[in-house]
């Protein structure tokens, strides 16, 4: 008999028994307590073979649950746009787990990733409101500006006008 841990005393049929059992979807508890250790042994494991673990049932479940919260707070207009249930001149709210963030920009962190520091979501389609995945872009302020120019919003500042 061969061992590759110290957590427990696995063969490695077993640890590949195991492995297998996690990747036709058991979650590391429930295999932990049918091979007689705990789901922080059977993580290990995984980990000593370089498998990607899972999020856990409970986080799956969150964002689950998210994505419910998300999608009941606007409605699709004809122009494609995912309009969140505010003034059509205003951003959108959420709140979430206590803190505030801009709709577009929360839309935006759950279907693309995470903002990098000091860029802004800017609107392909002009629409405050809209929430859309697809209408959204990462820019710099400077972007912003001239996206706004390019499109005719604004006034010109006093200081450039002649």
């Amino acid at each position: 008999m061969t061992f590759r841990n110290c957590q427990c005393a696995f063969t490695i049929k077993e640890e590949e028994k195991l492995i297998e059992l996690y990747k036709s979807g058991k979650t590391s508890t429930d295999i932990g307590k049918r091979m007689g250790c705990t789901g922080y042994t059977v993580r290990r494991i995984l980990h000593i073979y370089n498998i990607i673990l899972r999020d856990s049932k409970k986080a799956q479940n969150v964002r689950f649950n998210l994505f419910n919260i998300f999608f009941n707070k606007f409605t699709k207009n004809k122009n494609d746009c995912w309009e969140w249930n505010c003034k059509k001149t205003e951003y959108g709210d959420i709140y979430y787990r206590k803190n505030h963030y801009s709709s577009h920009r929360f839309s935006y962190t759950l279907f693309k990733g995470k903002i990098p520091k000091g860029l802004y979501v800017l609107h392909k389609c002009d629409n405050p409101c809209c929430v859309n995945p697809d209408h959204l872009f990462l820019g710099t302020h400077q972007d912003n500006i001239t996206d706004m120019w390019e499109k005719g919003r604004g006034t010109t500042p006093t200081y450039i006008r002649r």
